[in-house]
């Protein structure tokens, strides 16, 4: 088997037979990939590691380079069983990941402080997934054609 690549916003990874994410959005903090199996080697231009499934690499904007433990019964790996999912998160990253899914524009007006612990299809209607962040409380959406306000 070759090994293939994929770059993205300073980080390489080298795919070596395995399972992976790589969430690269311009609108995050960080570029970060996150094994499930197998094994990868993401390189920056000061640093490089091997990734061992449990682990993602992080790429800072300064393009530092960093490793952490992630259990793979988080939310990083929803996507590959067709879900969302929500594991005590602020509204903002919520709707990031929901406004790329839908094709959504998201204004806020308010401060929303509460966290959020839900899972969702990623099949479900926009609507069904609004409303269920609804009924957690805390949230309000006013959905008018593609775009999305956000309220206390």
């Amino acid at each position: 088997m070759q090994p293939f690549f994929v770059s993205s916003k300073g980080m390489d990874v080298q795919v070596l037979g395995t399972s992976f994410n790589v969430n690269a959005y311009e609108e995050e903090e960080a570029t970060r990939t996150t094994l499930i199996e197998g094994s990868i080697k993401v390189k920056t231009a000061n640093a490089e590691a091997l990734l061992k499934p449990g682990l993602q690499a992080s790429v800072s904007k300064d393009k530092a380079l960093s490793i952490i433990h992630y259990p793979l019964s988080t939310d990083v790996i929803a996507w590959k069983n067709g879900l969302f999912r929500f594991d005590n998160q602020t509204i903002e990253p919520i709707m990031r990941e929901i406004s790329r899914w839908y094709g959504l524009k998201v204004e806020y007006k308010g401060k929303i402080t509460d966290r959020f612990v839900s899972t969702i299809p990623r099949n479900a209607s926009v609507n069904q997934v609004l409303n269920t962040l609804q009924l957690a409380g805390g949230v309000h959406f006013i959905v008018e054609g593609n775009k999305v306000t956000v309220t206390p």
